[in-house]
């Protein structure tokens, strides 16, 4: 049994994970799945290891552009090597992924590099999640520009003082992940609450839900370097969902150095060899996706 949260702490919501034992005997050394409840919530979370087994690595899969989406489920069951597991990844709109997303050290969607509001232009750097070859991973703020897209990271949101940039942000990094998702905003940074949504420019017009309980996905990495997979159910009578902020809370309290929020209410599933162990909102099941993150063999 695993506290989240513990009497004294401070901290809300109150999960109280328990490991996944019928789930976990089928799954390679490295990888454990938990499942956790409390404070009217129910969630599960996945737990790489590559420290434990090397040959295990986190990858991204994109639909191609234009062509129908699928589920995460299917996303899995369209691959000749069925993963261990998969869960939805970034933003999307009917046709393309709306986050960015790097497979093989190559930009295979750009996400958002500019966004229009009230007759004015931003440009936003949000979260985005990557590992590097040296197998090191982290979260960072990352604007995207050119063409080819080059992207460029920091360490503190650019837009201190509130909402995204009114020009391209300066400043960044060179930043060349082999494998990163984007979606935003920033939950956890070098171990600390940093939800900066208004940085990001997750308005109201985002449709993020800041503020709301939702079913919710996030990324996160541990300080010795294990990767968190965090899906938590909502808007159901088994599970109320969580807010941004308590997401951060629960993600800080499972040790996590780095989070980011990844797309969340309906799109919300994780897979563990070839089931769907939690309970997506839509009243039609699984939702189509454009992009999702799988726990593979190398």
């Amino acid at each position: 049994m695993l506290l989240a949260c513990w009497v004294g702490a401070g901290c809300s919501p109150a999960l109280v994970w328990h490991t996944a034992h019928d789930l976990n005997p089928g799954l390679p050394l490295g990888i454990e799945v938990f499942r956790g409840s409390g404070d009217g919530l129910q969630g599960v979370y996945a737990r790489l290891d590559q420290n434990a087994n090397p040959a295990l690595a986190w990858r991204v899969a994109l639909a191609a552009p234009g062509a129908q989406g699928m589920t995460p489920l299917a996303f899995s069951q369209s691959l000749p090597r069925q993963p261990y597991v998969v869960v939805n990844g970034g933003f999307f709109d009917a046709s393309n992924s709306m986050s960015l997303a790097v497979v093989d050290g190559m930009v295979r969607a750009a996400g958002v590099k500019r966004l229009s509001r009230q007759g004015q232009q931003f440009y936003p750097a949000r979260a985005a999640f990557g590992q590097f070859e040296s197998g090191r991973a982290e979260a960072r703020w990352v604007s995207v520009a050119g063409e080819p897209p080059v992207l460029s990271a920091f360490t503190q949101a650019p837009g201190q003082a509130g909402g995204a940039p009114s020009a391209p942000p300066a400043g960044g990094v060179p930043w060349h992940p082999q494998t990163a998702i984007g979606a935003g905003p920033m939950l956890v940074s070098r171990g600390v609450k940093r939800v900066t949504a208004m940085q990001e420019l997750f308005d109201a017009a985002s449709g993020v839900g800041v503020t709301q309980r939702a079913p919710r996905t996030a990324l996160a990495v541990r300080a010795d370097g294990a990767l968190l997979f965090i899906v938590i159910d909502g808007r159901s009578s088994h599970s109320r969902g969580a807010t941004l902020d308590e997401l951060a809370d629960m993600l800080v309290a499972l040790g996590a150095w780095d989070a980011i929020n990844l797309d969340g209410g309906g799109s919300s599933a994780m897979v563990v060899n070839g089931a769907v162990i939690n309970r997506p909102s839509d009243a039609a099941g699984q939702r189509r996706v454009r992009s999702v993150l799988m726990l593979t063999a190398r």
